[in-house]
């Protein structure tokens, strides 16, 4: 999956954490999760958004080592 709204988003930015908030939130929004047995979609956007979160903050302060 390429969420390809939220790289234009991302595109030439200075990194702050708003704008990892708004990446987060757009690349929720370009999924297209399933309901199964495991899960509802509405849970795996949830999740999504946040391990999006996490990885935007840690690569954002890995890339300032």
């Amino acid at each position: 999956m390429r969420a390809e709204r939220t790289e234009n988003l991302l595109k030439e930015q200075i990194v702050n954490s708003e704008l990892i908030n708004k990446a987060a939130e757009e690349a929720s929004r370009e999924i297209k999760p399933i309901d199964d047995i495991r899960s509802t979609a509405e849970y795996r956007i949830a999740m999504s958004k946040e391990m999006l979160k996490d990885g935007f903050e840690l690569a954002w302060e890995r890339a300032k080592d």
